[in-house]
């Protein structure tokens, strides 16, 4: 519902139309251009939901090798109570 809304907004697609007229397009010529752009957008938006599933699911398969790294000095400044 959200990216449909976000599509209808006139600023999101004013500019190409925009653009078009000014550098002197054809319609066929503004709509290929525009549908480029679109799909440019669409796929960089899916590229960036999926990395950080994939960064947390190559995280989770190796969180035993570098966990002790990482509780050893927090578990230190809890014991002592030192302050970073």
């Amino acid at each position: 519902m959200i990216s449909l809304l976000h599509s209808v907004i006139f600023n999101h697609w004013l500019p190409a139309p925009a653009i078009g007229r000014k550098e002197g397009w054809s319609l066929a010529q503004t709509i290929h251009i525009t549908f480029i752009a679109g799909m440019v957008c669409v796929i960089s938006k899916v590229i960036i939901g999926f990395l950080p599933g994939v960064i947390g699911g190559e995280l989770k398969v190796h969180i035993q090798d570098f966990a002790p790294w990482l509780v050893v000095p927090l578990k230190a400044k809890t014991s002592y109570n030192l302050r970073w």
